[in-house]
């Protein structure tokens, strides 16, 4: 079984039940009572998480967008400052939808729950540099891997870091493909020099597509989880 928070696509549960698996997606674009934030919202998919059988997986992207480069000069995130600006709602908003989640996955370590997690986020993003998040690393014995989404048939490259306890994780690890192409889409991501000659990326109307997972890499991520079903958690 896979509960997939925040898969507004869905392709995560389509993935694993077309392989005869349960899947439950948790967004509030899908259902308005998927609100992580509120209290019925929290408790809606802790009820989903308390659900996964022993070796089964929860996977989480929260939402990165107050988290990455490309929002720095709002969210104001830096070493020691990891939280960022919270005098800015939107920056709050942010940080409480990842620490609630967070605490979700910390609440299934300490119930002895024995199931897998597995966060995704862009490798600019602040979320696990997050205090809470660094200690639910440590307590799970989480790994980081480095991989590029374009590897799993992504419009853009995305070089991006998985999280998790799964003991197989280092498999959806990937390199940067070097036939991949070049997409610069305004309506996604575009890619300028300023007068100073400095790069810079603007996100387009169509930015938030770019967060959906491709079935490859649902399928990749199938079937490291599979491999990883055997093992004992500690």
């Amino acid at each position: 079984m896979v509960v997939d928070a925040f898969g507004a696509s869905k392709t995560i549960q389509k993935t694993w039940k077309k392989r005869g698996e349960t899947g439950i997606a948790y967004d509030i674009k899908c259902n308005p009572a998927h609100d992580i934030v509120s209290r019925d919202g929290f408790f809606v998919l802790l009820m989903y998480c308390l659900m996964v059988p022993v070796g089964g997986l929860i996977v989480g992207g929260p939402p990165c967008s107050l988290f990455t480069f490309l929002s720095s000069s709002v969210h104001m995130r830096a070493d020691g400052y990891e939280y960022g600006d919270e005098s800015n709602y939107n920056v709050r908003l942010a940080n409480r939808i990842a620490l609630n989640f967070m605490f979700i996955l910390k609440l299934m370590h300490m119930w002895n729950r024995k199931v897998y997690w597995v966060i995704e986020q862009p490798k600019s993003s602040w979320m696990m540099k997050l205090p809470e998040a660094q200690e639910l690393m440590d307590i799970t014995k989480a790994e980081r891997v480095f991989t590029y989404m374009g590897a799993f048939g992504h419009v853009l490259l995305k070089a991006s870091h998985l999280f998790g306890n799964l003991p197989t994780l280092s498999r959806m690890a990937r390199e940067k493909p070097i036939d991949h192409e070049k997409h610069d889409d305004p309506d996604r991501m575009q890619m300028w020099e300023d007068s100073d000659g400095i790069k810079r990326v603007t996100g387009g109307k169509n930015l938030p597509q770019t967060a959906e997972y491709t079935p490859l890499f649902c399928s990749a991520l199938y079937s490291t989880w599979l491999r990883s079903y055997n093992f004992t958690l500690p």
